[in-house]
């Protein structure tokens, strides 16, 4: 159950005086004008009401009828309902959560960057070894990777993230579906 603000200090709060008569607390209503005061606030249950205009309610109405806000808007002005403990909780364990996915995203764009980076220049170097036309057929099969891993490399060193991920994305379908 959500607890509300006490009647007393919200209605104080206000710039309302209320005296203290008993065990209620009284005041000049702030809802009509008058001489004497009508307005009566009982701490106990949390209520408060006017003899001269028939005004009553909690403190929830009684912010929407001093303030002139609907139920909603008085909540917001009370802070009730703000702040639940439970998905708080919920909503800093799903950031943690997306930071930790971002992170391990941002790591595989590294690695893999790296390894195409790496066998690229293996490749050029390889390339330049080739004296025969042996040499050149023992690495042909590498020829038809080489603008795969160009396209990749560019990707993954560009600003595009959608990119990156439709890469990422790709990969992890290949992994699964057991063609690497």
């Amino acid at each position: 159950m959500i607890s509300k603000p006490d009647v007393i200090e919200t209605i104080q709060g206000e710039g309302i005086p209320l005296r203290q008569r008993g065990s209620s607390f009284w005041a000049l209503c702030p809802f009509h004008s008058e001489k004497t005061p009508s307005f009566k606030v009982d701490p106990e249950k949390q209520l408060y009401f006017c003899f001269g205009c028939g005004a009553h309610g909690d403190v929830i109405d009684f912010v929407m009828k001093y303030k002139r806000l609907d139920f909603k808007a008085a909540c917001g002005f009370l802070k009730i309902g703000r702040t639940c403990p439970s998905r708080d909780k919920q909503k800093i364990k799903l950031k943690k959560y997306k930071r930790a996915l971002i992170q391990e995203f941002n790591e595989w764009c590294r690695a893999y960057f790296n390894d195409l980076a790496d066998s690229y220049r293996t490749l050029q170097e390889v390339k330049l070894m080739c004296r025969t036309v042996e040499d050149v057929e023992g690495i042909s099969g590498f020829y038809h990777d080489e603008n795969t891993w160009l396209q990749h490399i560019e990707i993954l060193s560009g600003r595009d993230e959608r990119a990156k991920f439709e890469l990422f994305s790709r990969g992890n379908l290949e992994v699964k579906n057991g063609k690497i």
